[in-house]
């Protein structure tokens, strides 16, 4: 076939330039959308935004940013900080202008059989993968079903099954070892099976069986090398069995110290709270066990795959005192509660002049 009819066949296939268009248009509302709702949510308990804050966040958003429509969005972090900050992304900018720019593999995360292999670590806690109906060990060597129990439960532990493509905490359920003998696998979506990790005795009085898990924030700095920008304690709430990133309490992380903020922050409307509300445990000053060493770990790899501008990793220590990666999320890690409580966390990335290329 000539090369002509191949351009012909793409023009077909891919949508047109005005579906696209259309797409683009009505993402961007929504992010913006969700700005103003997240505004309403602070403003319930910390009271309105004063004129002077929204004033310079909307000369910010038009001067800086390229457009007025990302000032609801500032609205809300400086309703949460109660302060204007220079260097703010608003998550409906970070969406439009520099995810786009941020990714050559994103989606890549999503198939979560592939990350041990991607990534070329052992420090995933997966025993086994479902990939189109069948079982595989971590080598991805074919499994019989009736072998299945002997592989998955080889350390008396509870397993997890994640189905791919599933995100912010869905698609996970745990399994019992007398469950795996009634499963189809024939039937199961791909997936990876996980040991149910033990966290350290440092959360011992912080859901222990809930699985607290550290988000660590990389980006690629200016010279290509990849820096921690961010970190935060994700802890689930005492009516859920997983950390959900829609109902949990979040605490920011010192980078230099290694130990918990003051305050936390409910997810659901990101209200302050200086201890958990279902176990009343005190964050402040609270040091994460082998901080740095986690930190360092995820440096490494972000370096050795550097698919992603951004990334943020899902980490724990278990109760071994061993570092323990979850998933990384390669496509489109939040910043909604970075930048609102905390930021700004990506001065210095050039990510304010984003749009100018993108008109350019």
């Amino acid at each position: 076939m000539k090369l002509p009819d191949l351009a012909r066949i793409g023009q077909l296939v891919r949508p047109s330039e005005t579906i696209r268009k259309i797409r683009r248009a009505l993402r961007r509302r929504f992010a913006r959308r969700q700005g103003w709702t997240l505004l309403a949510k602070i403003e319930s308990h910390r009271g309105p935004l004063p004129a002077g804050l929204k004033r310079q966040c909307d000369d910010y958003s038009r001067e800086i940013l390229g457009d007025v429509g990302h000032a609801p969005w500032l609205y809300a972090y400086a309703a949460c900080q109660r302060q204007f900050r220079e260097g703010w992304i608003p998550r409906s900018y970070y969406m439009e202008h520099v995810l786009p720019d941020a990714y050559t593999a994103g989606r890549l995360c999503h198939d979560r059989h592939l990350t041990r292999k991607v990534l070329q670590t052992d420090l995933l806690p997966d025993v086994a993968y479902v990939i189109g109906g069948k079982l595989y060990d971590t080598a991805f060597h074919r499994i019989d079903a009736k072998n299945a129990r002997q592989l998955i439960f080889r350390e008396p532990k509870d397993i997890l099954f994640k189905i791919n493509r599933a995100p912010s905490g869905r698609g996970v359920c745990k399994v019992t070892r007398e469950e795996l003998f009634h499963i189809n696998f024939k039937t199961l979506p791909d997936g990876v099976f996980q040991t149910r990790v033990t966290p350290h005795p440092a959360f011992d009085k912080l859901l222990p069986e809930h699985g607290p898990t550290m988000r660590l924030t990389t980006v690629l700095g200016v010279d290509g090398k990849a820096e921690i920008r961010a970190a935060h304690l994700r802890v689930s709430r005492d009516h859920t069995d997983f950390v959900k990133p829609s109902d949990s309490v979040n605490v920011s992380i010192d980078l230099t110290t290694g130990c918990l903020d003051s305050e936390g922050f409910v997810t659901t409307n990101l209200q302050p709270t200086p201890t958990h509300p279902d176990t009343g445990f005190i964050f402040a000053g609270h040091p994460m066990p082998r901080f740095h060493d986690a930190v360092a770990q995820v440096l490494t790899l972000h370096d050795y795959c550097p698919l992603g501008k951004i990334v943020g990793w899902d980490v724990c220590v278990d109760f071994e005192d061993r570092i323990r990666i979850f998933e990384w999320n390669l496509y489109a890690p939040e910043i909604r509660f970075l930048e609102a409580t905390s930021g700004p966390h990506f001065r210095g990335l050039g990510w304010e002049d984003l749009w100018r290329q993108s008109r350019g």
